[in-house]
């Protein structure tokens, strides 16, 4: 493929030159080559002068401007270059359009651009920079000025109030000290509107070297500059410290300020000197005088916590009143020092010695008044500790009163339980009661004798109290022991006795039938009736003990008023002497039948013995008869059946006998 050749024109070289499409490209390259050199140069010089920039003090407005100037001069400098590139590139678009290639073309375009807008940037910079710092200077020189002047004028007129004061002393002079002050006065008030000139001159200063900071800071107008990276910016508030703007405003006004309040010292001491000396004393010398008699009431310290916070709140507004009054003596204080400085002799020692009266009389009272803060802020602490105890210890003593009044509506057991239970809890509340006790004689030593009194009776009244129920738990529990030991005893005899008669109950109900022998019933007899003395005898011994349980019932119904155990004992008493009744009815009855039955066989003792030998005989006689057989003739047997029908004869003229006599015997 051949190789495209073209003639181009350059106006400034009026020549003819013909090129390729290989030279053309070149040609691109290099002036791209070149502007990008010049761009990195321009960049490569604004880091420099921002790196210049940081070294040199903010202040040193001089040395800024003339690193500026130096600036716009160099880049007055590139100027020729630039256009000359400017145009180049200019030229190459125009002529070679057609021949360069669409990223060839937009890559000078866009460099040629690049260069222009960077070089035009910087001098509108550099050019603004100047303009923004030669505003700040001539501001700057103007502040410097009128910030000193007035400075000086405030130092010079303090002196004059200074040597005011010093005249004062002299109270020939006083009145025309007085006009000289009023003038002064309007001198010093008109010059106010100074001082706000002079801040809204700061304030304009401030915006001014924003402004030029910005212009400083603006390293790319809108672009990013890679070139600038890292170099630190620089600040408004480095450059108005560096300055001092806002320390000098700030040191004029506390100058107007402490000349205003020189000026207002000295209209006080004027005044006072005036009259308002004697007059300061001597309100302070009334009112210490009703203060020294009004801290006489709280002497009184009260022992209930309700009154001493009400009493307390009104010893702070005292306190308060008195801190309140510390301006006064201060007054006192300045004024005989300041007269003191200004007379002499006799006046001013007397003066001073009134003065150092008022005010040791100011620091006794002050001294007391918080001394007796401290005592009724202790005494609050105590008496509020106190009221609580007692409260607690009353209502301690109160229910154990309550469960001693309800103690007969429970169980012996019960009571028993419940007294064990408040003995234990009686310790506890005794060394409360001790705690109490003590609490007592710390508020005592703090108060007057007459509430120390009161807290001692309250105190006794209290300890006498807590003893009383005491003595009555301890008595109630020695009432509980005494009645259980002796209810137990008589309900340990009750069951022996019980035991007992039931024990007889069942030797009698199985007991045997009386004997048919007459010698055994006798004995049977004799046997019983021992028995009956027997019961008898504990038929008296448990009469005496029913009279003694009866006894005993009556003290527990009156010593711990209740039913249930008396009612127990006396349903144990009625068991034992129903025992015992039904004991002596089965004895009795044993015994009746006893001795009934000892009646019969005493009568029946005759006819038994006959009828014994009766039986004898018949038995004898029918063992003397002959045993009957088959064989026997009938003559014999006839004779032995009449022989039996005379012996069943005999036998049932007997058998009313027999049926009375095993009547007698069942």
């Amino acid at each position: 493929m051949g190789v495209h050749r073209q003639t181009f024109y350059f106006p400034s070289q009026r020549l003819f030159l013909p090129f390729n499409q290989d030279s053309l490209h070149s040609e691109c390259l290099r002036r791209n080559a070149d502007i990008h050199s010049l761009i990195s140069q321009l960049g490569q010089l604004q880091r420099s002068q921002l790196e210049q920039i940081q070294t040199i003090p903010l202040n040193t407005e001089k040395e800024a401007r003339s690193h500026f100037v130096g600036m716009r001069e160099k880049l007055n400098s590139y100027s020729t270059e630039v256009a000359k590139q400017i145009a180049e590139a200019d030229r190459l678009c125009v002529e070679c359009a057609d021949s360069l290639s669409p990223e060839q073309f937009h890559l000078l375009k866009e460099n040629r651009h690049c260069l222009q807008h960077t070089f035009e940037r910087l001098e509108r910079q550099a050019d603004a920079i100047l303009a923004r710092l030669d505003l700040a200077t001539a501001l700057l020189l103007e502040f410097t000025s009128r910030a000193s002047s007035f400075q000086s004028w405030v130092f010079e007129h303090g002196r004059q109030l200074d040597s005011l004061r010093a005249e004062s002393g002299d109270p020939e002079r006083l009145d025309s000290i007085r006009r000289a002050f009023e003038d002064l006065n309007e001198l010093i008030l008109s010059k106010r509107p100074e001082l706000n000139s002079i801040e809204q001159l700061a304030q304009r200063i401030e915006v001014e070297i924003a402004a030029y900071v910005d212009e400083i800071n603006d390293r790319g107008g809108g672009m990013s500059s890679p070139i600038c990276e890292g170099i630190a910016l620089v600040t408004t508030t480095q450059l108005l410290q560096q300055h001092q703007v806002r320390e000098t405003v700030l040191r004029a006004q506390e100058d107007y300020e402490s000349l205003l309040s020189a000026k207002q010292e000295l209209d006080q001491l004027l005044q006072g000197l005036s009259s308002n000396s004697m007059q300061y004393q001597q309100r302070l010398a009334e009112w210490l005088s009703h203060a020294e008699k009004q801290i006489l009431l709280f002497n009184d310290l009260p022992i209930h916590p309700k009154e001493l916070t009400e009493q307390s709140e009104e010893l702070a507004d005292f306190v308060n009143e008195i801190s309140i009054q510390a301006p006064l003596l201060e007054n006192v204080i300045e004024n005989t020092r300041e007269l003191f400085a200004h007379l002499g002799g006799s006046e001013a020692i007397a003066l001073q010695m009134r003065t150092d009266q008022l005010k040791q009389r100011y620091n006794n009272l002050a001294d007391d008044a918080d001394s007796k803060i401290a005592i009724w802020e202790k005494a609050l602490t105590l008496a509020e500790n106190l009221l609580d105890g007692q409260t607690e210890l009353k209502k301690h003593l109160e229910d154990v009163e309550e469960d001693l009044q309800n103690l007969s509506q429970v169980s012996l057991e019960e009571q028993f339980q419940l007294i064990s239970t408040i003995e234990s809890d009686l310790g506890p509340a005794r060394e409360q009661l001790e705690s109490i006790q003590l609490i007592s004689c710390e508020l005592q030593r703090l108060t007057t004798e007459s509430r120390a009194n009161q807290l001692a009776k309250e105190s006794a009244e209290l300890l006498r109290y807590f003893n009383s129920v005491a003595d009555t738990v301890t008595k109630k529990a020695e009432l509980l022991s005494k009645a259980e030991r002796q209810s137990r005893l008589i309900f340990d005899v009750l069951d022996f006795w019980i035991d007992w008669f039931n024990e007889v109950q069942e030797q009698i109900v199985n007991a045997e039938k009386p004997a048919v022998d007459i010698e055994q019933l006798k004995q049977q007899l004799k046997q019983q009736r021992q028995l009956n003395d027997e019961i008898s005898s504990e038929r008296n011994g448990l009469r005496d003990m029913i009279t003694e349980a009866s006894k005993v019932a009556r003290d527990l119904n009156l010593t711990l008023g209740g039913q249930e155990g008396q009612e127990a004992l006396l349903t144990k008493v009625e068991r034992t002497k129903k025992m015992a009744e039904e004991t002596a009815e089965l004895g009795s009855e044993r015994t009746a039948e006893l001795e009934q039955a000892f009646a019969l066989a005493k009568e029946l003792d005759s006819e038994y013995t006959e009828l014994n030998d009766y039986m004898d005989g018949f038995e004898r006689e029918l063992c003397a008869c002959d045993p009957i057989t088959t064989g026997m003739p009938a003559k014999v047997l006839l004779a032995q059946q009449q022989h039996n029908n005379v012996i069943s004869k005999n036998l049932l003229l007997k058998n009313n006998f027999f049926k009375e006599y095993s009547s007698t015997n069942s």
